[in-house]
């Protein structure tokens, strides 16, 4: 089976691609079918991955799946939420953003409980559309630790590890991560299909 990834992320690709390698599953880049871009208008991570997914889905003519996640923390009222991607874009380097976010959250308040949330559409071109949601606890940390991830894992203080997603590696990482909870409901779905 081909399905096309939505995003133009090489390292996203690369994850995904790993993820199915042992599956009789060909991931394909969306750049392969000349997709724009497309606007991410929804309101929640789970309309955000429905509109990647079935956009592709649609100019390709194949299955498409799609991740849309982000960072929620109590202290800012859920935010950045479906924004992470796009919040402190000030800031070229996520060493930068991590530090601001923590000056933020300092500011704030003292609960620093925080929650990564990712979820994958599966679309099909018939228009079944499966959605997978994965999530996981912890809270912001008081300074960036460890060089293992990228984006937010440095400032990440993972309740499951008992520490910072940077520190832990992606193989640990997606063990407990909430890509990883997503993508594991989406892999036990395409086993059973």
């Amino acid at each position: 089976m081909k399905i096309v990834l939505a995003t133009k992320n090489e390292g996203k690709l690369e994850e995904f691609r790993s993820m199915f390698k042992d599956l009789n599953i060909e991931i394909l880049s969306e750049k392969e079918f000349n997709v724009g871009e497309i606007v991410e208008d929804g309101l929640t991570f789970e309309e955000n991955s429905l509109i990647k997914a079935k956009a592709v889905s649609e100019i390709s003519g194949l299955p498409a799946i799609s991740d849309d996640s982000g960072l929620c923390i109590d202290a800012l009222d859920g935010k950045p939420g479906v924004h992470t991607a796009r919040w402190f874009n000030e800031f070229e380097n996520y060493n930068d953003r991590c530090k601001k976010m923590i000056e933020l959250v300092d500011k704030k308040n003292t609960n620093r409980d925080a929650k990564f949330i990712s979820v994958i559409t599966l679309y099909f071109p018939n228009g079944e559309k499966y959605i997978f949601r994965g999530e996981t606890e912890g809270s912001i940390s008081h300074e960036l630790k460890g060089n293992l991830g990228h984006g937010y894992d440095p400032i990440f203080y993972s309740k499951d590890l008992k520490m910072n997603f940077a520190e832990a590696g992606t193989e640990l990482k997606n063990t407990v991560s909430h890509r990883g909870r997503a993508f594991k409901k989406l892999r036990e779905f395409l086993e059973n299909m």
